[in-house]
C-alpha cells in the first residue's frame, strides 16, 4: 500500500471519528455492523467497504463527497481500493 492510499484511510478514520462522536459501539449497531469492526475503521486499520461508507452519509448526513475525500487534496490518485 502506497504512503497515499495510507494518508486516505487514515484521514478517513479521523472523519469517521469526528462523526461518530463518543458513542462508536452504538453508532455501529445502528448502521448494522459490529463494533469490534467499526472500530478498525475509525483506527484507520481497515477502510471501510463502501456500503459503510454510504450507511454512515445517510445516517449523519454528511455528504458522501466529502466523507469519502474531506477534500480534493486528501483523495488517493487513481481513487480507492
Amino acid at each position: 500500500m502506497t504512503a497515499e492510499r495510507k494518508a486516505w484511510r487514515k484521514g478517513l478514520a479521523g472523519r469517521l471519528r469526528t462523526l461518530v462522536g463518543r458513542n462508536e459501539a452504538e453508532f455501529a449497531r445502528q448502521i448494522g455492523i459490529e463494533p469490534a469492526t467499526f472500530n478498525t475503521y475509525t483506527t484507520g486499520k481497515t477502510a471501510p467497504p463502501v456500503y459503510v461508507i454510504w450507511r454512515v452519509s445517510q445516517v449523519t448526513g454528511c455528504d458522501l463527497n466529502v466523507l469519502v475525500a474531506g477534500s480534493a487534496r486528501e483523495a488517493p490518485a487513481g481513487g480507492v481500493q
